[in-house]
């Protein structure tokens, strides 16, 4: 299962950043997607661009989305029949 940490963070000497989490197991894989805002305030990259880095960075295609779509479907209806 995949969970997510969203965090606004300073960007630290030499170009560091820290993210801090009870949820950050040690020893545990994790990928990190950096999305920095400039100067102005708007983001280096449109939130477009960002989401498809993300679709790219878990390999999203088509075909997966349909079949997590259905999946979804069927659970919401297997749900529905138990109310």
């Amino acid at each position: 299962m995949i969970s997510a940490i969203r965090q606004t963070v300073t960007v630290q000497s030499a170009g560091s950043i820290e993210v801090h989490s009870p949820k950050l197991r040690a020893g545990a894989t994790a990928e990190v997607i950096v999305l920095i805002e400039e100067a102005d305030g708007l983001p280096a990259v449109s939130p477009i661009e960002a989401l498809d880095a993300l679709q790219a960075s878990l390999q999203l295609t088509p075909a997966a989305a349909a079949e997590w779509a259905a999946a979804t479907r069927a659970e919401r209806e297997a749900i529905g029949e138990r109310s």
